[in-house]
């Protein structure tokens, strides 16, 4: 084998790490939830951030009916605070898609 190939600074792992955190901070937006510093990072389901490495759980999908009925009851809080709150409780952010 060549040492090259064990090389941290090879351009090619580089370029494919960069390619990964790129889609993962997309997914990100597109889902509209906070990233991977909020209480559910995943954009797929709600795993709780703290439990990312426990793989013997299994959580609930972010279905876009669930999504749907968490911002809508967001949206009828009093104030943004409020709101916020509810939203933060999930990963959401306060966004309207038209």
């Amino acid at each position: 084998m060549r040492s090259s190939e064990f090389n941290f600074y090879n351009p090619r792992m580089l370029l494919n790490l960069f390619n990964h955190l790129y889609h993962l901070l997309s997914r990100c937006v597109m889902a509209l939830i906070r990233g991977i510093n909020s209480h559910y990072p995943c954009p797929v389901c709600l795993v709780p951030a703290e439990d990312l490495s426990d793989l013997s759980k299994i959580y609930p999908l972010r279905t876009t009916e669930k999504m749907k009925e968490i911002y809508e009851t967001a949206q009828k809080a009093g104030t943004m605070a409020a709101k916020d709150v509810i939203l933060k409780e999930y990963g959401l952010r306060d966004v309207e898609v038209r």
